[in-house]
């Protein structure tokens, strides 16, 4: 079975934090969750607002337990005319932001990042997932 590890994480969130320090933009959230959801590594740059990390936990949540991004996640229920509620998990969001970690093609997480357009927090949490992957 494949797991995620603390360096992992740790590589994932720090590619994220670096690239979103480095434009100037708002501050961020961002966290990487195992296959259960559950934080295994989590840092806010300073300013963050508390709402953004609860966003990224969930984005992230969302990823490792549906296995998809968290962004398909909400188009799925779009296309489906169905609401989060229809899941039966208060935990799950369908805002862009969360990615999959799989390995093998086996679900080992979750990242979710949130303070940025959502369109930008996707982007950011598929660079976190290129540095895990990567590393």
């Amino acid at each position: 079975m494949e797991v995620l590890t603390l360096r992992e994480a740790q590589a994932a969130v720090m590619a994220m934090l670096e690239t979103a320090a480095k434009d100037g933009g708002k501050p961020v959230c961002a966290v990487v969750v195992d296959r259960t959801g559950e934080p295994l590594y989590l840092a806010r740059m300073d300013g963050v607002p508390l709402r953004n990390l609860h966003f990224s936990m969930s984005k992230a949540y969302t990823s490792a337990y549906m296995e998809k991004d968290s962004g398909e996640v909400g188009e799925l229920l779009r296309e489906s005319r169905r609401t989060l509620d229809w899941y039966g998990n208060p935990r799950l969001t369908g805002i862009p932001g969360g990615v999959v970690i799989q390995k093998n093609k086996f679900t080992v997480g979750g990242i979710g990042i949130s303070g940025r357009p959502s369109e930008k927090d996707l982007e950011l949490a598929k660079i976190g997932q290129a540095a895990l992957l990567k590393g």
